[in-house]
């Protein structure tokens, strides 16, 4: 499928215990990164963790705050275990050039999985599913 030069493109999620964004340079460092869970015992509960989703292919100045949702389902029954929104901002005298890559770290809560298999993380940009 061809890209779009206007289209948002989601080039993946990191999962971490924890993240930091630097003040001076606003490099994130991300501690404990992960792929997956494993239990052999369900239901499983996880500590709070962060899910990053790393956007680029974004052009030209950003008149208004982008907002960004991420939200991780059950895609055999559509139960969302976790949701949160937050804003991509940037000086509006930034002009993007497609190349740059923004991380959006977002911190999940305490999860309970009630049974083992796969999740979805769902990234959605103004309201459109990447």
């Amino acid at each position: 499928m061809a890209m779009k030069d206007n289209e948002i493109v989601l080039m993946g999620i990191i999962l971490s215990d924890s993240a930091i964004r630097e003040m001076g340079t606003g490099k994130v460092s991300y501690i404990g990164t992960f792929h997956q869970y494993h239990s052999p015992v369900f239901p499983f509960a996880v500590p709070a963790f962060v899910a990053t989703p790393m956007l680029t292919n974004i052009r030209g100045n950003l008149e208004k705050p982008v907002s960004v949702a991420l939200r991780i389902e059950d895609p055999k029954t559509g139960h969302i275990l976790a949701n949160t929104v937050g804003n991509l901002g940037v000086l509006p005298e930034y002009a993007f050039t497609g190349v740059e890559v923004i991380d959006v770290p977002f911190p999940i809560p305490p999860l309970v999985f009630q049974s083992a298999g796969n999740y979805s993380i769902i990234v959605m940009v103004d309201g459109e599913k990447l």
